[in-house]
């Protein structure tokens, strides 16, 4: 699902995040009860790092919650 983030001075890991949206899109795209069951503990369990030129953190916890939703429905 497709996504743009800007770049700010200090914000979240691009990395990660990266990588926990393609695991949550992977299980929505899915439709396996098990993958979306993984992907909301996830998404509850995950600390994300905070480093220079990272993604801006209330977008990137704005889509997260809409994830959230979309993996609870």
């Amino acid at each position: 699902m497709a996504r743009t983030f800007n770049v700010v001075f200090l914000g979240y890991d691009v990395r990660q995040v990266d990588e926990l949206l393609a695991r949550i899109d992977r299980a929505l795209m899915s439709g396996s009860e098990v993958q979306r069951a993984r992907a909301r503990q996830d998404l509850r369990s995950v600390t994300l790092k905070r480093r220079l030129r990272g993604y801006p953190k209330r977008e990137v916890l704005r889509l997260l919650d809409a994830r959230g939703h979309e993996l609870k429905s």
